[in-house]
């Protein structure tokens, strides 16, 4: 388990999987707002992963998904898979991508069981708490988290949970201070330090 510049990763070699695929899915939807992350700036994670060579494809699911997505890729540049596979289709989909790079939802979840190179955003979830968890050892799951520092967090392991958003003062309904404060550059190197692994 290494950690650097914010990153941690724990990784586990895959070992029964027999060809390689240039995919990266990028999930970008999630309930609550407090883990939505900035829309401006997926588009250009988007291409800064195809300069490096390997394929985006949007994921997500559900009407509210198809919306955000207009926003984040207005001319569709990319290819997307929004709604299209059921749970049990998107694990094969994933255990044949090359990675995953998601808000902390529940995909992340999945992908850990499929032992999906995967980047998640966290904001109001606490890097302390999830990236050395014992529940993500020996999997490839790398934790990229935001600089707000939110007076809110009373300790290192502080968790945000959903029933404090509503109140919130740093929750403006749109996208919390919190992921506000994860920049794109800071996705990019650590999104370059995940991929970097597969050439």
């Amino acid at each position: 388990m290494s950690q650097k510049s914010g990153l941690m990763r724990t990784e586990q070699n895959r070992t029964d999987r027999t060809e390689q695929n240039n995919i990266v899915y990028l999930h970008f939807g999630t309930q609550g707002n407090s883990r939505l992350w900035n829309v401006s700036s997926w588009l250009s994670l988007a291409r800064y992963i195809k300069s490096l060579g390997f394929e985006p494809v949007w994921s997500g699911s559900g009407s509210f998904d198809e919306e955000l997505l207009k926003q984040i890729d207005p001319a569709s540049e990319f290819q997307s898979a929004v709604g299209k596979y059921s749970i049990d289709e998107l694990a094969l989909k994933l255990r044949e991508a090359e990675a995953l790079v998601t808000v902390d939802t529940g995909i992340f979840h999945l992908a850990k069981l499929t032992e999906t190179k995967t980047l998640v955003l966290l904001g109001g979830s606490s890097f302390e708490r999830i990236a050395p968890c014992d529940f993500y050892s020996q999997r490839n799951m790398y934790f990229v988290a935001s600089d707000f520092n939110c007076p809110n967090k009373k300790s290192a392991s502080y968790h945000c949970q959903k029933n404090l958003l509503k109140n919130c003062p740093y929750n403006d309904g749109i996208v919390s201070d919190c992921m506000k404060g994860l920049s794109v550059e800071k996705v990019k190197s650590a999104v370059f330090d995940m991929l970097k692994q597969s050439k």
